[in-house]
């Protein structure tokens, strides 16, 4: 049986709520920290898990390409990094 350290090795981090990403929004560089409602700050990098941009990367991991609609555009994210916040 493998330990815990090699299965947390392993795990592939996606993008979930308490992460911060570097994504590329039709080849523009974006960072932001993915929070729960309430916690969004837009000034600071935060947004909410229910904002459009959040909902289209949730669950997407390091170096996956999604296309999307965002307010009726369409929009080619690609996630760059992805950073777990403690």
């Amino acid at each position: 049986m493998p330990e815990v350290a090699d299965v947390i090795k392993n795990q592939r981090l996606t993008v979930s709520i308490g992460t911060k990403v570097l994504i590329e929004v039709n080849g523009e560089p974006q960072t932001w920290e993915i929070v729960n409602i309430g916690e969004a700050d837009i000034s600071k990098g935060k947004i909410s898990c229910e904002a459009p941009l959040a909902k289209c990367i949730l669950g997407a991991g390091k170096e996956d390409r999604i296309s999307c609609k965002i307010i009726n555009n369409d929009v080619a994210i690609i996630i760059k990094r992805i950073f777990l916040l403690s």
